[in-house]
Parts: C-alpha cells; structure tokens; sequence
C-alpha cells in the first residue's frame, strides 16, 4: 500500500528529528514493503509520550496562527466600515466603495500577476514575510528541539515548489476574507440600524461616467434580480439634487452591499477554493527523496530485516550426506581475481564481505533488476564467477531456480557460503544443504566452500 502525502511529510518530519537529535530511538520491525517499513516507524515514534504531539505541533500552531489573523482581519474590516460611513448621514457612494474595497482589488490584482504571470518561485517576498513569522511561532511554542525540527520540516514542504505559491495563496485569501466579511457585517448592521443619504459628485468626470459605472457594477447584481439603482435613480442621487426618498436609499443600501459581495467576498472566496483544491493537489504529488543518504540507510537496514521469517519453498528431501566438506575458510581462500555476485544477502554483510575482498560485490541479486545486472556482468566476464550467499539460511528450490538462471555455460564458478558470526550453529547446519545445492548446479565440491568474514574470525 502506497503512503498518502500526510504519512510522507510525517516521515520527513521525522528524518529530520532523527538527524538532528538523539532523543528519538525507534526498535525496527520487519515489513513487507519499504513504505510499510517507514509507516511502521512513524507509528512507533508516536507510542513515544514525548514525540506524540511533535509532529503534529506544526499544523496545530499554523491553524492558531491563522484563525488568529482572520479575527484580526475581520475586527480591522468593521473598523474601516464604521470610519468609512461615521460622521454626517450622508455618504458618498464611490468614496465608500473605494475604502472597502480599494486596497482589497490591489492585493487581488498582485496577487494574480505574481502567480500567474511573473511565476515567481515560492521564496517570494510573501514566503519572506510568512516564514519568520511562522519560524517565531513555532520556537514560542515548542518547547523541545525536536518539536522545533518537524515544525520547520513541516513548514518547508508546505513553502517548497511548486505548492508553495497555492499555500501562500490559501493565507492570504482567507484573511482577507475575514476582513471582507467582518466589514460586511459591520456595513450590514450599520445600514440596519441608521438612515444614510447616499449621494456622488465629482469634479472631472460629468454624469455619464457614474451612470456607466453603476449600470458596469450593477452587472453581476442583475443577473440575480438584486436591487440596483436605475439610471433615473442615480440622476436622481447626484449631489446637490432633489431630496432621496426611502426607496432610492434601499436602492443605494442594497448596491453597497452587492458591491462587497460580488467584487469582495465572492471572488476571494473562489480564489481561496482554487488555493486549497491546488494545494491538496500537488502535496499529494510530494515524494520522498529515497536516494538520501538517510533513506539508503533505512534500506539497509530493511533488507535484512524483511529477509527474516520462514523458508519459502522448502526442500522436502532428506538430510545431505554427512561425508561432505565442513571445512571454514577464510575469504582469502576465494580466487583473488573473480567476479563476486551477491545472492539476496543482507546488505551489512554484502558491506563488510566487500571491505575485505579484493574486489567488491558488483551485485546483490534480490529481484529481477539485480538478476538482469547480474547476467550482464557474467556474460562479459571472462574470470571465474563467485555466488556468495548467506550460510544462516537454508537453500530451496527458488534459490536453486533462482542460480540456474545465473549460471550461463562456459563459465567457471564458485559457491562461498558466508557464516554470520552471530549464528555459527545455523551456518554449520545449512552448509551441508549448500553443499549439495552445489552438486546439483555442477559446482566442483573444492569450489563450494564455508566462509568467514576477518570480523567472525576474532569473535
């Protein structure tokens, strides 16, 4: 089963942890995949009382962060409104949209030319506002390092191309939704609760620029069969003009509010679900990077692990013949010139046979890529070919498959049986099993032979 976006940047997190403090010990398990090997980890990193919120520290403070700063937004929106029409019961219409409304169509605006037209990169100067503010955050809260560490592991994903631009984007909108939406309560209740005369004048502009205004805002409001003023009605409104009538002022009400809706709220809030569908989009596009050295070393240490268990495929024949070869020998006893093949042996062990031979282990052969590799060296060999295989493990038929398929002819080859010094015991026992296995395959008995590694030797 593959890992969903939530379970990978959990992972990251706590690499990070893991490279930067001790504190964190987790007792591998075996798994039957490398991603449920990962998964398993992050599981028991949680058992851990102390590392149970850690990675979790982040996505909760950023949450606090932003409700915080909506509510902020929302209280400075009903500011603006209640400084925009207090004062003389009469409101220009105009002047009162362009204080809702201004500075909110500017930051839509920008907004729009740095995503899709300049494409800046995520280290915007938005990024460079953001991240210190959520960098203080985080050090406020967490109070231990490793808290610290996924925080800022967290944060990085989320400010990392290419969505970096849309979590931006989903800040940005939603405070300025809070303050479209405080101020458009505050206009709401405003208009419920005092009687205005809304009236427009201008010293540059004659009467049909308003008149083509209104009727251009008044657009989307139509559609709707939300009031609007007429154009008699907005002649009517001109300042200096006849007295309004209750009728004119709805009128006027309902297009400010209209105006607040269809040119503020509506449009963040489509952009603010544009933001998140996108966003959700390209974490679930996020990948780990599995040639970091950190995940090498976990696969390391997954190979051997997920080797562990019961023999497939068992020979169901009789014991071997005891008369066989149960001579040790060290690695020097191998051919000094060969070409050595690993045969799905651990790695730690393929690492430390290969620092003691006189040439490494080309390949550990452990599913059909390594097998295809395998071949390609043994076909353009011209030396003796080495098969080193773990003596701990009893051979079966996959194995003797598995060699057959490895062993073109015309070659000469070697069977190594590589004793783990942690299990002498098992390798004397199944030695005698390679032994035959080599028999089968028309391996010479002198060339099938138990192993030590120098590190068994001074056990």
């Amino acid at each position: 089963m593959s890992l969903d976006y939530r379970e990978k940047i959990e992972i990251e997190q706590l690499r990070s942890i893991e490279q930067q403090s001790q504190a964190l010990t987790i007792r591998s398990q075996p798994a039957s995949s490398f991603e449920a090997f990962l998964r398993q980890r992050v599981s028991q990193s949680k058992l851990q009382p102390e590392f149970e919120s850690a990675l979790d520290q982040a996505q909760h403070w950023f949450r606090t962060l932003l409700l915080g700063s909506c509510l902020l937004a929302g209280l400075a929106g009903m500011f603006a409104v209640v400084q925009a029409v207090s004062g003389a019961g009469t409101l220009n219409v105009f002047w009162v949209l362009m204080v809702l409304l201004g500075f909110n169509l500017l930051s839509f605006v920008l907004w729009l030319l740095f995503t899709f037209v300049l494409r800046t990169p995520a280290s915007s100067p938005l990024v460079s506002i953001f991240m210190p503010c959520l960098n203080w955050t985080i050090k406020l809260a967490a109070k231990e390092h490793y808290s610290q560490y996924a925080s800022k592991t967290w944060l990085h994903i989320q400010l990392s191309n290419p969505q970096g631009k849309w979590f931006i984007g989903r800040v940005v909108h939603s405070v300025w939704l809070g303050y479209l939406a405080g101020g458009f309560i505050a206009l709401l209740l405003v208009l419920m609760t005092r009687q205005y005369d809304f009236i427009w004048g201008s010293t540059i502009l004659d009467q049909a620029a308003f008149q083509q205004l209104t009727a251009y805002l008044s657009f989307p409001m139509d559609v709707i069969h939300w009031p609007t003023p007429s154009v008699d009605e907005v002649i009517a409104s001109q300042q200096g003009l006849n007295e309004m009538s209750s009728t004119l002022r709805s009128s006027w009400a309902y297009f400010l509010l209209g105006c607040l809706l269809f040119y503020g709220l509506f449009p963040r809030l489509a952009a603010w679900v544009m933001c998140r569908i996108l966003d959700a989009f390209q974490l679930r596009r996020f990948s780990l990077n599995y040639q970091d050295p950190y995940y090498l070393a976990l696969k390391r240490e997954w190979q051997p692990l997920s080797s562990q268990g019961h023999i497939l495929d068992a020979d169901s024949r009789g014991q071997p013949h005891q008369s066989l070869q149960k001579t040790k020998q060290s690695l020097q006893a191998l051919p000094s010139e060969a070409l050595y093949l690993g045969v799905e042996l651990p790695n730690l062990l393929v690492t430390r046979v290969s620092s003691q031979l006189t040439t490494p282990v080309m390949v550990n052969v452990v599913n059909k890529d390594t097998t295809d590799q395998a071949l390609a060296f043994i076909k353009n060999s011209v030396v003796s070919v080495v098969f080193l295989v773990n003596a701990n493990k009893p051979p079966d038929r996959g194995t003797l498959r598995l060699l057959q398929s490895l062993m073109p002819k015309g070659k000469k080859y070697w069977l190594g049986c590589i004793e783990d010094g942690a299990m002498r015991i098992a390798s004397e026992n199944t030695y005698a099993q390679w032994q035959e296995q080599a028999q089968m395959l028309s391996i010479q008995p002198q060339h099938c032979v138990l192993l030590q590694s120098t590190d068994d030797a001074h056990d």
